[in-house]
């Protein structure tokens, strides 16, 4: 069931933002624009679908090695919290193998309920580079703290 919710008023034409406590998170909204002029009012545009969401936040501490060996990295993370209004669906492994690049190539994307990843194959004695970023329906949020891991085994 679609809800109506109107509001008027003068408002700049290239932005506006509709605050009503009949808003609600997580939740679809179809938006349809009218003009007013000093004769009439136009005629309804077509519909926009919004989602009454934000960015989730960045993964949480502890971001942590949990093991490492001369084949593979394994990473954790905590459960975001902060989910922007809409349930998380996923977090996206980024990695580098710096020092060489700072550029972050997606290495896999884990469902919601998942807060590791094995990183193979990695090179022994080689550092890289690990972030993780949460997403929601909507968008996704920012990058976690860096964690820099040498692969490699305790001697």
């Amino acid at each position: 069931m679609t809800e109506k919710i109107e509001s008027t008023g003068l408002v700049d034409p290239l932005q506006y933002t509709l605050n009503s406590p009949d808003i609600v998170a997580d939740k679809d909204y179809l938006i349809q624009i009218k003009a007013r002029n000093a004769v009439d009012l136009s005629a309804a545009s077509d519909s926009l679908l919004i989602i009454s969401a934000t960015a989730p936040g960045a993964p949480g501490d502890p971001f942590r090695i949990v093991t490492t060996s001369k084949t593979q990295l394994v990473v954790g993370w905590s459960e975001v919290t902060e989910t922007g209004g809409s349930p998380i669906t996923g977090y996206k492994v980024m990695f580098n193998q710096g020092p060489i690049t700072d550029t972050y190539i997606e290495f896999e994307t884990v469902d919601s309920t998942t807060f590791t990843s094995t990183i193979t194959p990695v090179s022994t004695g080689e550092p890289y580079k690990v972030k993780i970023i949460a997403t929601n329906r909507l968008i996704h949020g920012p990058d976690s703290t860096e964690l820099t891991i040498y692969a490699a085994t305790i001697p």
